[in-house]
C-alpha cells in the first residue's frame, strides 16, 4: 500500500509542475522524485516513465515538463536516457522545427556538475537513430567532458539504427581521449551482436511523436547484419590497424560485424 501512495504522491507532484511551472512546483517536484525514487528499483521508474509519456502523447505535448525530474535527478543513467529521448520527440515545437526538442534536450546538458547525467542525456539522443541529429550531437559531444562521452557511447536500446552506428564510427575517428575510444568501440562490438538478431533499420523519427500513430519512427530500409557490415567494415579496419589503445577491443568489433568473432 505504502509503494502505491508513494506512486501516487510523485505522479500528482509531476503533474503539478507541468500545469503550474513555476519554482515551488518543481522544487516539491524534484524532492518528492528523489524520495520515490529511493523506494523503488529502475524498472519501476521506467513505467511510469513510459505512463507520463503516453498521457503527453494523449494531450500532443502538453505537460511535458512531467518528464523533466526524471532527466535531472534519476540515479540510473538509462532511465535519465530514456526520458531524454522521450522528451526530445514530444517537446511542442512553436515553429514546426522537428529539432526543437532535441535543442532543449541538449541544452541541458549544459549542468557541468554531474557530467555522467549530462552524458545520458546525449546518449538519448543519440539512441534516436536519426541522422537529422547528427550535426547537433556532435557539436554537444565537443562540449562535454570525457565522463560525459563514455556515458553517451554506452547507451543501447533495443534497435540497431544505420545512423547511430555511422555516428559513433565518426565519433571514434576524431576522438583525442583513449577511455572515450575504448567506450565507443566497444559499444560498436555489442552493436554488431545486436544486429545479427534484429538487423540494422535506416530510419527517422517521427516529431512530434503524438503524430506516430504507434509507430514512433519510418523506416526506410532495412539491412541484415551482413548487407550493412559492406559499408562500414573498410573504415573499421582501418580503425584497427591506427588505434593502438583500442587494440583489445576494436579487433573484436570487426570481427563481429563480419559475422566472424561469435
Amino acid at each position: 500500500m505504502q509503494t502505491r501512495t508513494s506512486d501516487s504522491h510523485v505522479i500528482a507532484a509531476l503533474v503539478k509542475y507541468a500545469q503550474v511551472r513555476d519554482t515551488p512546483s518543481f522544487d516539491a517536484a524534484i524532492d518528492v522524485y528523489i524520495a520515490w525514487a529511493k523506494t523503488v528499483d529502475s524498472q519501476d521508474r521506467l513505467l511510469l516513465c513510459r505512463a507520463m509519456n503516453d498521457a503527453i502523447i494523449s494531450r500532443q505535448g502538453q505537460g511535458f515538463e512531467a518528464l523533466i525530474p526524471f532527466i535531472l535527478v534519476d540515479p540510473d543513467p538509462q532511465v535519465v536516457a530514456n526520458a531524454a529521448l522521450k522528451t526530445a520527440v514530444l517537446f511542442p515545437a512553436r515553429h514546426r522545427d522537428p529539432l526543437e526538442g532535441p535543442r532543449f534536450v541538449a541544452r541541458l546538458t549544459r549542468g557541468r556538475e554531474h557530467p555522467k547525467r549530462c552524458g545520458a542525456i546525449l546518449g538519448g539522443l543519440m539512441l534516436l537513430g536519426d541522422e537529422r541529429l547528427t550535426p547537433l550531437i556532435q557539436d554537444t559531444w565537443d562540449c562535454l567532458p570525457p565522463a560525459s562521452r563514455i556515458e553517451a557511447a554506452s547507451r543501447r536500446s533495443p534497435f540497431v539504427f544505420r545512423p547511430h552506428v555511422l555516428l559513433l564510427i565518426d565519433l571514434l575517428e576524431e576522438e583525442p581521449d583513449d577511455c572515450v575510444r575504448s567506450a565507443i568501440a566497444d559499444t560498436l562490438g555489442k552493436l554488431a551482436s545486436r544486429a545479427q538478431k534484429v538487423g540494422v533499420i535506416d530510419a527517422e523519427r517521427v516529431i512530434p511523436g503524438w503524430k506516430a500513430n504507434g509507430n514512433p519512427f519510418v523506416v526506410r530500409e532495412h539491412f541484415s547484419r551482413g548487407e550493412f557490415a559492406s559499408e562500414i567494415v573498410d573504415r573499421l579496419d582501418y580503425l584497427c590497424v591506427t588505434e593502438a589503445v583500442t587494440a583489445k577491443v576494436m579487433p573484436l568489433a570487426c570481427l563481429l560485424w563480419k559475422g566472424l568473432g561469435e
